[in-house]
């Protein structure tokens, strides 16, 4: 290809995301830009699906959807780039460490050095004139010595305070990687990670696992009615009661959007559905109140699917079937939990 069919390409590709911004209603930032470019050049088809998927349910992609989307498919360049710069940091600091030590070996053995010529010496000495003399080259050569040694111990102090603040820093990047920006709670690429994890660790153990899929009721109607400011405010009160009602080894994810997923292990169907209900009541117990006037909106409602995991089965199918009983329980009525073991569910939607 030509540079001049090369640069027609990538314009063409540019003109096409300009245009889905527009029509997306999508804010003209450099993010979104990027995020709708990398739609039309077509090759990552995760990031496609999860762009289609957002779209499938509202008329334009959500400021929200974006964020999460660009977060989960195209933000880990900028995590690589600042892992890169910690451990580049901490490769230094070891480099200066290394240093150091080499330093204070080459003191130490011109230590060995001078207390050998001085022990040479005392065989000659004769009188006290001469002794002190050689006493004095002693005391010198080791106050030369502990300096030289406090030196060292400072040194090795202020890098290894450096290297526990870039561990401190990697530990930050690495979680940062992994969390939802909006909500403060796992990200979709976490909870990716952690179904693997989790439903390994279920084969091993043979122990239970669930699976809740959580879905907030008429929340594009409450976006639009309220702005998204508000919306937000709601997805944070969400992730809050979902995150305070789960315990240390369950993991809680924004899955995308207004959905949110609880990977709960050592838990059967029955107790699932009790936790999905409980986190339902809770969020529907609390009154949302607009920040900027103090109106009272009332409060949301959220409906829960559970599923539980076949030992061996692939992922998705575990998905599938919670996901199916989260729409059961939208078709039902919503602002209840589905479990797959419930009568009316359509075990062809299921299947």
């Amino acid at each position: 290809m030509s540079v001049n069919e090369d640069y027609e390409r990538t314009l063409s590709y540019a003109r096409q995301a300009m245009t889905l911004m527009e029509k997306n209603l999508t804010p003209a930032t450099p993010q979104n830009f990027e995020l709708w470019y990398n739609y039309c050049l077509g090759q990552d088809k995760n990031l496609i699906g999860a762009i289609n998927e957002a779209l499938s349910s509202s008329e334009a992609l959500d400021p929200a959807d974006a964020c999460q989307i660009y977060n989960a498919y195209l933000n880990d360049n900028i995590l690589g780039e600042k892992i890169d710069e910690v451990c580049s940091q901490m490769g230094l600091e070891a480099e200066q460490i290394t240093t150091m030590i080499q330093a204070s070996v080459g003191v130490t053995s011109s230590y060995g050095d001078s207390m050998e010529i001085i022990s040479n010496k005392l065989g000659d000495v004769e009188n006290s004139k001469q002794l002190k003399a050689v006493m004095g080259t002693i005391l010198t050569a080791t106050r030369d010595m502990e300096s030289t040694t406090r030196e060292l111990e400072a040194k090795l102090e202020e890098s290894k305070r450096k290297i526990e603040e870039l561990n401190s820093s990697l530990d930050e990047v690495r979680s940062e990687s992994r969390t939802d920006a909006l909500t403060g709670i796992d990200n979709r690429k976490s909870f990716d990670e952690q179904m693997i994890l989790k439903t390994e660790q279920a084969k091993e153990t043979g122990q239970e696992l669930s699976l809740l899929l959580g879905d907030i009721d008429f929340f594009k109607k409450f976006n639009d009615t309220y702005g998204h400011q508000t919306g937000d405010q709601v997805l944070r009160l969400v992730a809050h009661a979902i995150k305070s009602n789960v315990k240390g080894r369950d993991v809680a994810a924004r899955y995308g959007g207004e959905e949110f997923a609880v990977i709960l292990p050592h838990t059967n169907l029955r107790d699932a559905v009790k936790l999905g209900d409980y986190i339902r009541e809770t969020i529907q117990a609390k009154e949302l109140v607009k920040r900027s006037t103090g109106e009272s909106l009332g409060s949301v409602t959220m409906s829960f699917g559970a599923a539980r995991y076949r030992h061996g089965e692939d992922i998705p199918e575990l998905i599938k079937r919670a996901d199916a009983c989260l729409y059961a329980a939208k078709r039902s009525g919503r602002n209840k939990v589905k479990a797959e073991t419930d009568p009316d569910i359509d075990m062809s939607m299921v299947a």
